[in-house]
């Protein structure tokens, strides 16, 4: 990417992008909607996001884009073209739907995320085609930048059924956001938690 001031590059070049079109299992419902805390889940992740981005989109399953689930939220809706693939299909859809905009990928299931960890990773988007946060020996492509350079090689790697995002960071210019960086912005790492459990939902509550 073009070298820019944070800022230029949050509102012009970068889509913040929200993935909710996991099957939910664990939770028995579509957790993306579930009333956390005095609203649904997924408004953290956009109302963050809205904070940064002048454009965020919310990618989903399409029963749920069937079903118009997410119709009250002020975003535009994008279908996940391939089902049942996993976050790798839904980061697809956004880069393609977003015509050569980068993108900064949340999940709809975690509430913490943090506008200032955000921005500081940003910083690293001129040199690079992904910024993914390495906390210990994991990778975290659910809270991560991927520029437009990435999207054939994801669309390689499906068609490979090589569908674990952090096979990715192999592929493409990378930088790994340390653990150090961001404890400065977020000390207990809450930015990564998600929601996957009634039991996760209620330690959820217990971080509030």
């Amino acid at each position: 990417m073009r070298p820019g001031s944070t800022q230029e590059i949050c509102d012009k070049r970068i889509c913040g992008v929200v993935l909710a079109g996991g099957k939910s299992r664990r939770m028995g419902q579509n957790k993306s909607l579930i009333s956390f805390e005095g609203k649904p889940l997924i408004e953290y992740a956009t109302d963050v996001l809205s904070q940064i981005f002048s454009e965020v989109v919310i990618v989903c399953d399409a029963q749920s884009h069937a079903e118009n689930r997410f119709a009250h939220l002020p975003f535009p809706i994008l279908c996940d073209q391939r089902e049942d693939l996993g976050p790798i299909a839904g980061i697809e859809t956004a880069l393609k739907a977003l015509h050569g905009k980068g993108i900064f990928v949340v999940a709809a299931d975690m509430p913490f995320i943090k506008d200032t960890v955000i921005k500081a990773m940003c910083l690293h988007l001129t040199a690079y085609d992904l910024v993914i946060p390495k906390i210990g020996e994991r990778l975290h492509p659910l809270h991560a930048f991927y520029s437009p350079q990435c999207l054939k090689p994801i669309t390689t790697a499906i068609h490979s059924n090589q569908l674990a995002l952090h096979l990715l960071s192999r592929t493409v210019r990378s930088y790994f956001f340390p653990e150090k960086c961001f404890r400065k912005f977020d000390p207990t790492l809450k930015s990564v938690f998600n929601i996957n459990t009634p039991e996760d939902l209620a330690k959820a509550s217990a971080l509030f």
